[in-house]
């Protein structure tokens, strides 16, 4: 679902997965506003800076994955892939965008290199389960996508409103900064002695989520794009989210949960904050076939 936030601000629920992280935005107008990039996670995440991260015999991922929150992963900042994934996810057409998709037919839709990205919803699914989509997935793919994300993009009229303007509504007023909530994520399941079967949190797995600003930067919008805009070139997006990069996942199939939401603050008649109420919700199952390369 795509709200208007001041006029341009787009707050959409992209994509869920696990625990939101925490961050603070001291600099975060720093050069190519990327300070944000940083993101530290709070202790608990400059804990998790200091593990190797390994995958076990049985895990789901390949071996030899690290990647730590503030890494260049693939060349790229985790800001800078979140402007990617809205590029990615802007430049297609509205009758087979991935965002949109409610069964898995376009998952491939504008894939290349050996990042590919997975969408969430734009429109609410509260109360009606998950979207559920049917993806494969080449051998060797990291997958990147947002737990929960927005982006500023320029109106007419908006040229007035400053970049360091942005930076602050896009962190503090949608769902992809501040008003994230109820994040989470998990991939396969595992065996507990006492729980039995359980689904396992992305998090659990050592794999952090990673809230991030990203950079200036300009899409090209195509007809009928999934914003209603006119086609063209439009030059300022900037993006706030949280984010995950899952190392490639072995031969074979998986089973990833995605769930997030806006959480706005609700006020009595004098002005105080007496609870939260959700704004709109996103959540999608995807069922991955991880296709092994064929051998010549």
């Amino acid at each position: 679902m795509i709200n208007q936030f001041a006029r341009s601000c787009c707050v959409i629920a992209g994509i869920a997965i696990t625990t939101m992280a925490t961050t603070g935005y001291a600099g975060m107008f720093g050069a190519k506003g990327q300070s944000s990039d940083v993101l530290q996670m709070a202790r608990t995440q400059s804990a998790l800076n200091a593990i190797s991260f390994r995958s076990y015999p049985d895990g789901p991922f390949v071996p030899g994955g690290v990647f730590a929150a503030n890494a260049t992963v693939y060349g790229k900042t985790y800001g800078e892939w979140g402007a990617e994934w809205w590029k990615w996810a802007l430049s297609i057409p509205a009758d087979m965008n991935p965002v949109l998709d409610e069964t898995g037919d376009y998952c491939t839709m504008g894939q290349s290199g050996n990042v590919w990205f997975l969408a969430g919803t734009f429109n609410s699914t509260s109360g009606l389960g998950p979207v559920v989509r049917d993806c494969t997935i080449p051998a060797g793919k990291a997958l990147f996508y947002p737990v929960i994300n927005g982006t500023w993009i320029d109106e007419p009229g908006d040229e007035e409103v400053t970049d360091e303007e942005v930076r602050w509504i896009v962190a503090s007023f949608t769902a992809g900064g501040d008003l994230g909530c109820q994040i989470r994520s998990t991939l396969d399941s595992f065996s507990t002695p006492n729980f039995g079967e359980v689904a396992a949190p992305v998090t659990a797995q050592l794999r952090p989520v990673v809230r991030s600003q990203s950079q200036k930067f300009t899409v090209n919008l195509p007809e009928n794009n999934v914003l209603g805009f006119p086609a063209g070139k439009n030059d300022r997006l900037i993006a706030e989210g949280y984010w995950v990069m899952l190392p490639p996942l072995t031969a074979g199939e998986h089973v990833l949960t995605l769930h997030g939401a806006e959480c706005l603050p609700v006020f009595d008649e004098t002005g105080e904050e007496i609870g939260i109420e959700k704004g709109f919700e996103t959540e999608v199952e995807y069922h991955l076939t991880v296709v092994p390369a064929r051998r010549r």
